[in-house]
């Protein structure tokens, strides 16, 4: 390991639904959410992963205990013959990339995890929770850190990373940027409309359990984001504003009356004050220099169709150059010096695969004092299968 003692410590941040949620109860922190058991995707088990509805002066309720934490990030959820076989390894070969490089990394899910000397971390949250508490949670666990640490963040991790260095950009020495939704879209409305199936089950991450969550509401276009992204049936744009419960009920997308609506409007706000804390509040040469990974094989909607009150489509929608999940478009950070952009053919879960991560960290460390690199210069290569 060249240069391991000067090296900065390497953080990893994961994105939606990218850990394994895992029962507090339990001696032995059984695994509760995992997408791929057999016993979920049968329906034998499911879970109930609903969080309460009800806010408290602008935060979502704790369930009393709390039944659910986050675990490990999803590595090879089907053991690692079976995961390989269908390609479902999730993050499993950038974790055991890192390891191989840095050693095992300390899981982390805030400052109190931070020892001294540990060259790798995996921060891991609560995917279904506001984006809001696990920035404050991030923030003051890069604070801790004696070292500004590289950060390697996928999709809704870029988000939270964002998010705090708009407070404080020196928290971190460089970034990787993988797939991450900088401007908003609507890919994630028909999980809130419709669920999404896992297998057979339709009950684990059904559309109600999923509206309990306040994290895919982060997700949504903020402002002039919306423009194009909401067809009526004869293709003819319904104009709205997203973070207005009136349009979630005016279309049938949440009843108007009763507890859900309330938590919905109360989310849509939360999703706001995230989406006002990513509007770029530094000097654009202050913000960590970064690599951005961008998926642009997988033709990609961003925006939906409303066939009937209640029912969105993405399959009518123009499709567009993406990973599966996110447009190729949608994942350029809105400031600071982007040293290079690599595009991946992966779908979104995997677009990691193929790029050389430890040649990229390399690279940001060199280039990382240059006040005026000429980024055309820089050699970074990906290779996809």
């Amino acid at each position: 390991m060249p240069e391991a003692n000067t090296r900065p410590p390497v953080v990893f941040i994961h994105g939606y639904k990218g850990c394994f949620l895992v029962d507090n109860f339990t001696e032995s922190k059984t695994l509760i959410y995992n997408f791929l058991t057999l016993k979920h995707v049968l329906s034998m088990s499911s879970p109930d992963l609903s969080l309460p509805t009800t806010w408290t002066e602008g935060v979502q309720d704790q369930q009393s205990p709390v039944a659910v934490i986050p675990g490990p990030p999803l590595s090879d959820p089907l053991g690692p013959c079976l995961s390989s076989l269908l390609k479902v390894r999730v993050y499993a070969p950038l974790l055991q990339t890192l390891e191989t490089e840095y050693g095992p990394p300390i899981l982390a899910q805030g400052p109190e995890e931070v020892l001294a000397h540990t060259p790798f971390y995996v921060f891991t949250y609560d995917w279904r929770r506001s984006n809001n508490e696990t920035v404050a949670l991030l923030h003051g666990f890069l604070e801790k850190l004696r070292t500004p640490p590289q950060v390697i963040a996928h999709s809704n991790g870029g988000l939270l990373l964002f998010s705090c260095l708009n407070k404080n950009p020196a928290l971190v020495h460089s970034a990787i940027y993988a797939a991450v939704p900088f401007k908003g879209n609507l890919t994630f409305l028909p999980d809130l409309t419709q669920g999404k199936k896992i297998g057979l089950n339709k009950k684990i991450l059904s559309a109600a359990v999923q509206r309990t969550f306040s994290l895919p509401y982060h997700i949504l276009p903020y402002r002039s984001e919306a423009a194009g992204l909401f067809l009526n049936s004869h293709g003819e744009e319904i104009r709205v504003d997203w973070h207005d419960i009136k349009t979630w009920t005016d279309h049938g997308l949440v009843e108007p009356d009763g507890a859900e609506a309330m938590h919905v409007k109360e989310a849509l706000s939360d999703a706001v004050l995230f989406k006002s804390s990513l509007i770029p509040s530094q000097p654009k040469d202050s913000y960590p220099k970064s690599i951005v990974v961008a998926g642009n094989a997988v033709p990609t909607a961003d925006g939906v169709t409303l066939t009937k009150p209640g029912t969105v489509s993405m399959e009518t929608f123009e499709k567009k150059p993406g990973d599966g999940r996110f447009t190729e478009s949608c994942v350029q950070p809105p400031t600071g010096t982007v040293v290079k952009t690599l595009i991946s053919t992966h779908k979104h879960d995997s677009v990691l695969d193929g790029v050389d991560v430890i040649a990229a960290l390399e690279t940001l460390r060199k280039v990382n004092n240059v006040p005026d690199i000429d980024t055309s210069e820089v050699v970074l290569e990906i290779k996809d299968e």
